[in-house]
């Protein structure tokens, strides 16, 4: 089981646990920059202009934010508006996500091991058609009784609470009756923010690739993998 006493948590009242999707369930960085990168080519853009800094700092966000924060890095100006390049993304997202994006190791296991223990969300910043894919590819559409996607009305995202505070509420869950399991400080801050307990799942291949671990010490635990958890 999880070693979670150390950290003084009560898990006695724990009813829900609500899962990220993107670097926590999938490794879905690689299949978004390869999509992102196509989309700012067709404008005469690259990727290549972020510093890894900068990619790290987005990962939990919304990727409309990121794309905006790009288009105005790239000075497109009106080449392409922000809603335009995110229309783009998702035409080409929706056409290849799901199908391409390796499951991260653990994740099914782990999903078993709740299910029955516990009620299960997703809240993540990719949108619903994303998430809904994954889950049919995975064949796990069953084991989540609600999805809530960044394309919901959610004001803030991560790393403002609103997407967690918006699950518990459907849930009809108080934040503390509720674990989330997050990869990303963005999304730790959230968790965080909303008054519920966190674990903190590092992701080796973002390190791979981006050569920065992901700063989770808000959580209230951290494991290197969702394999962790289980053991």
């Amino acid at each position: 089981g999880v070693e979670m006493n150390k950290n003084n948590l009560d898990l006695s009242k724990l009813k829900a646990v609500i899962f990220d999707m993107d670097e926590l369930m999938v490794d879905s960085a690689v299949v978004h920059d390869k999509i992102v990168e196509g989309v700012l080519n067709k404008h005469g853009g690259s990727l290549s202009v972020l510093t890894k800094e900068d990619e790290a700092s987005f990962y939990g966000k919304r990727i409309s934010e990121f794309l905006t924060y790009i288009h105005d890095k790239l000075n497109l100006g009106n080449l392409a508006s922000p809603e335009e390049l995110y229309k783009e993304f998702k035409e080409a997202y929706l056409k290849v996500f799901a199908k391409e994006v390796p499951i991260m190791p653990g994740l099914m296991e782990l999903v078993k091991y709740l299910q029955h223990k516990f009620r299960l969300a997703i809240a993540s910043s990719a949108p619903r058609a994303g998430i809904e894919d994954v889950l049919k590819r995975l064949e796990l559409t069953e084991a989540f009784e609600l999805l809530v996607s960044g394309e919901d009305d959610i004001v803030n995202g991560k790393p403002f609470p609103d997407i967690y505070l918006k699950t518990a509420e459907k849930l009809k869950l108080t934040p503390q009756e509720c674990l989330v399991l997050e990869d990303a400080r963005n999304g730790v801050e959230a968790a965080k923010a909303a008054g519920m307990y966190c674990i903190g799942v590092h992701n080796p291949y973002t390190y791979e690739r981006v050569g920065q671990k992901q700063d989770l010490s808000k959580a209230d635990l951290q494991v290197n993998s969702l394999v962790e958890i289980i053991d």
